[in-house]
């Protein structure tokens, strides 16, 4: 390879590092009020910054002859499924931002920064990432070493310490839902983007604290240890379904078995969770459990899943009056959804909205249209479907696809915004990385 073309490469690899230490570290300056707006920005600068320089470096190598233009056609061809998938959501979110009756203002997003540009540079990242993101070891101890510092801060803030001073100086950690509404941690905010990113972290930690060789990473360990002390402590519904389920459907390719093993897992996993779900039906229990028994009965109370009921009731109601193209990207908020009615339950007045689904895919749904959300799951289930079917396995490949697995579970219950769902974007660019260089025979 010709010095000159392994720019890409590095770009893209420095370009995560920042993703996985800077962005995920950067507290802001104005505590958790505005943590949300500073660094939505520096996901615009950090995100929009590689592409820009990706597309400077292409430019300049065919300028001087190093890279010969591909004719559009032929790179569509050579295209994996997943990287087509993504253009054609790019696609048809753009289309159903221009014919938004809030077109001006779904560019931006109305609330969350989740806007057309947002999502262009999502699928923009990804499909770089996918082509000269190949990880490294030394990518998941960088990332191992921001998530220890990250859930280091957490711990101390659960402790009702504020070492960064996040919350304002007469609130605390253990006053969340009490002296106000919501929980807020670490240098992300929202407890719900905290425990996605924790589903994205704990299996690329998790297959990567024991080395090939049999030696303990233990770095990478610590990280594993500490996101799972915070997972549980912080007792984020959302996150702790999303790592369990995810990981046990995931079972079948993340570890190494022979053909017969893996046959009876693939049949296993689909018999034992029918059988769970026909035990959780038939014997109510408390918690969680009893709300998804008294789902399986039929009975989709309001106040299930902290209000989500409720507000996937309101969502796919209105969400049915605009199901082609949406309302446009992140503008929930012009729908007037009244949100569900905490006071009672926190013990003081609280004044609630619906900006968000409290489900990737019904936002998704409601924003861009039943075409987006074929794209959007043909995207996660193409790139699972062909993980599932390689014979061979590695560490890259099984973590990559525990993270995915995990995500994509919790993403039914949780949030999406640029604070986590840049990690996942990147993460799943790395993902199609590596199970297409799989395919092309070559060692990661």
């Amino acid at each position: 390879m010709k010095k000159q073309v392994k720019y890409p490469y590095v770009t893209t690899e420095i370009f995560v590092y920042l993703v996985f230490s800077l962005f995920l570290l950067f507290p802001g300056t104005g505590g958790y009020g505005s943590i949300q707006d500073e660094k939505a920005w520096m996901f615009y600068v950090l995100f929009g910054g590689y592409l820009f320089i990706m597309l400077l470096f292409t430019a300049e190598m065919m300028l001087v002859g190093w890279v010969k233009p591909i004719h559009p056609l032929k790179m569509w061809q050579k295209a994996s499924w997943t990287q087509r998938i993504i253009v054609l959501y790019f696609l048809v979110s753009l289309v159903s931002t221009l014919a938004s009756p809030y077109r001006d203002l779904a560019w931006k997003g109305m609330s969350r920064y989740e806007g057309m540009i947002t999502i262009g540079l999502y699928c923009g990242v990804a499909l770089c990432v996918s082509v000269f993101g190949i990880p490294k070891e030394r990518t998941w101890k960088i990332f191992s070493l921001s998530m220890c510092a990250f859930c280091l801060i957490c711990v101390l803030q659960m402790v009702d310490l504020n070492p960064l001073g996040l919350y304002p100086a007469d609130l605390r950690y253990s006053d969340a839902n009490k002296l106000y509404a919501g929980v807020y941690l670490g240098t992300i905010g929202n407890a719900d983007l905290v425990a996605a990113l924790l589903c994205l972290a704990i299996p690329i930690f998790l297959m990567h604290a024991v080395n090939d060789d049999g030696k303990i990473e233990w770095i990478i360990l610590a990280a594993f240890v500490l996101s799972i002390i915070v997972l549980f402590w912080m007792d984020v519904k959302a996150g702790l379904v999303g790592l369990f389920v995810g990981m046990w459907f995931a079972a079948p390719a993340a570890f190494p078995m022979n053909g017969l093993a893996k046959k009876r897992m693939f049949l296993a996993v689909p018999v034992c969770t029918l059988l769970a779900l026909l035990l959780i039906r038939a014997v109510p229990l408390n918690g969680t459990l009893y709300e998804i028994h008294q789902c399986l009965h039929g009975n989709w109370a309001d106040e299930f899943g902290s209000g989500r009921i409720y507000i996937w009731k309101q969502v796919l109601k209105k969400a049915a009056n605009q199901i082609f193209l949406g309302s446009g990207p992140d503008t929930m908020m012009a729908a007037n959804i009244a949100g569900f009615d905490f006071s009672g339950e926190l013990g003081f007045a609280v004044e609630t909205y619906v900006d968000a689904a409290h489900n990737e895919y019904l936002n998704v749904l409601f924003h861009q249209g039943v075409f987006a959300l074929v794209a959007f799951i043909g995207v996660l289930v193409s790139c699972v479907v062909k993980w599932f079917w390689q014979n061979q396995w590695d560490r890259h490949t099984a973590g990559l696809g525990c993270a995915m697995m995990c995500y994509c579970v919790q993403a039914m219950f949780g949030l999406s915004m640029c604070l986590t769902a840049g990690f996942f974007w990147v993460v799943l660019g790395m993902f199609v990385c590596v199970l297409n260089q799989a395919d092309k025979g070559d060692v990661l």
